[in-house]
């Protein structure tokens, strides 16, 4: 599975896209991708850390995992000139037991105002493209034929090449990962 390059890459994360998402497929006959990004309030004091993606995407993760929906995770950490990073973020979920994706909004959101616990209005990005309904919440059929399943997968790998940019993560090594994902299988 090739990458589609758009942006200067950090090879590490591209490999990692690669890896979950062929997995993710392998796993699953339907998959339902869904991008988001995620964002301190204005106001919230600074942090050192990535415990609080962390503690969100668990929480997102294991409410979904209760409900049956097998769900995979990637998230990149952000910071160039903001007081605080932000995180791109994309859920992998079973597309036979899920159909639509804006739940996993509302699901981000609570979690992120849980983990903070504070008011998060206004910092999930839902990656929504005006005049394109189907830039999120893609699915992934293999029963769609091979034609249709490799230009879906393109079309994801195309999305989530943005999580794996090097502009605002090679400005200098702070200590921290600055990425997270699911464990991935060994096949």
């Amino acid at each position: 599975m090739g990458m589609i390059m758009q942006y200067k890459q950090v090879q590490t994360i591209s490999l990692v896209i690669d890896a979950l998402l062929k997995s993710y497929l392998n796993r699953h006959s339907k998959a339902l991708i869904v991008r988001f990004d995620v964002h301190y309030p204005e106001d919230y004091p600074m942090v050192s850390g990535n415990e609080d993606i962390s503690a969100c995407i668990a929480y997102v993760a294991k409410k979904y995992k209760r409900q049956g929906l097998d769900p995979f995770y990637i998230w990149v950490r952000e910071q160039l000139r903001s007081v605080h990073p932000h995180y791109h973020c994309a859920l992998l979920l079973n597309g036979q037991k899920v159909r639509g994706y804006r739940h996993v909004f509302q699901n981000v959101e609570e979690a992120w105002g849980r983990t903070l616990g504070c008011s998060v209005s206004g910092c999930i990005n839902y990656c929504l493209s005006d005049g394109d309904s189907d830039y999120n919440g893609k699915m992934i059929r293999r029963d769609a034929g091979p034609v249709i399943f490799d230009i879906r997968r393109n079309e994801v790998l195309h999305q989530l090449s943005y999580l794996a940019k090097a502009y605002t993560k090679e400005l200098g090594y702070d200590g921290l990962r600055n990425f997270g994902c699911s464990r991935i299988p060994n096949t």
